[in-house]
C-alpha cells in the first residue's frame, strides 16, 4: 500500500491505495517542500519539537527501571513531538 494525496472538497487528505501513481509522488514532494518551507520560517518551533522528542527518548532510555511514571512522561513528550510534526505537514 502506498499513501498518496487525493483531492476531496478542495482539501487534501491522506488516502491509502494499492496502486501507485507518479502524480501522487509529485503531491508528496510538494507537501514535503511545504513542510520544509514552514521549518525554515519557524526554526524555534522545529527545534522545540525535536527537543521534546529527544527528551522523551532520553527518559525512555535512561530510566525504564524507575517505574511507570517516567515512561508516561516519556510518551507524553514523544506524543507532543509527533503532534508538532503533524502540524508542520498540515500547516
Amino acid at each position: 500500500m502506498v499513501a498518496h494525496k487525493k483531492p476531496c472538497d478542495g482539501r487534501r487528505i491522506v488516502c491509502f491505495s494499492s496502486h501507485w501513481s507518479f502524480g501522487s509522488l509529485l503531491d508528496d514532494i510538494k507537501t514535503m517542500k511545504k513542510a520544509l518551507a514552514f521549518a525554515k520560517k519557524n526554526p524555534a518551533y522545529v527545534g522545540t519539537i525535536h527537543a521534546l522528542g529527544g527528551i522523551g527518548i532520553g527518559i525512555l532510555i535512561a530510566s525504564p527501571v524507575a517505574g511507570i511514571h517516567p515512561v508516561r512522561w516519556a510518551f507524553a513528550f514523544i506524543l507532543v513531538s509527533l503532534l508538532g510534526h503533524l502540524y508542520m505537514w498540515i500547516a
